[in-house]
């Protein structure tokens, strides 16, 4: 979550400082379309995640592999459902950066975005209890 957070928020920036700076519009007048350049984005931080996953991956088999344990494949499949959960929140800082224009308004929009699916999660839970309970 930490990972996929930072990337949100990196891609978020990245796009706002372009925004910022005005090179955004001379890119989508020039050699490349905004479609292009935002998708560039996307996939540019799930290749950086894709790398950090073959970190997980290495370390986890070398700490299975030096404490004799026995390997899941439920890691493999915890793995694979991140990619997903990564792609949303970069998805989610790239829609911020669209709403909020500038570099600080994106922040803001970002982390409101968060709170408020943090706040479903945890009133969901909340929920959840007390009809479990009652």
């Amino acid at each position: 979550f930490l990972v996929a957070n930072f990337l949100a928020i990196m891609n978020a920036i990245q796009i706002s400082r372009e925004r910022d700076r005005g090179t955004y519009e001379v890119l989508c007048f020039g050699p490349v379309d905004a479609e292009t350049f935002l998708l560039g984005g996307f996939f540019a931080q799930l290749i950086v995640y894709g790398f950090i996953l073959v970190g997980i991956l290495v370390w986890a088999n070398l700490i299975i592999w030096i404490f004799h344990l026995t390997f899941s494949f439920k890691v493999f499949f915890l793995l694979f459902q991140s990619v997903f959960m990564t792609a949303s929140m970069i998805g989610l800082g790239m829609l911020s950066s669209v709403w909020g224009k500038r570099t600080r308004t994106t922040l803001v929009a970002y982390f409101f975005l968060i709170m408020i699916i943090v706040g479903i999660e945890i009133g969901d839970g909340v929920i959840n209890n007390i009809l479990m309970r009652g």
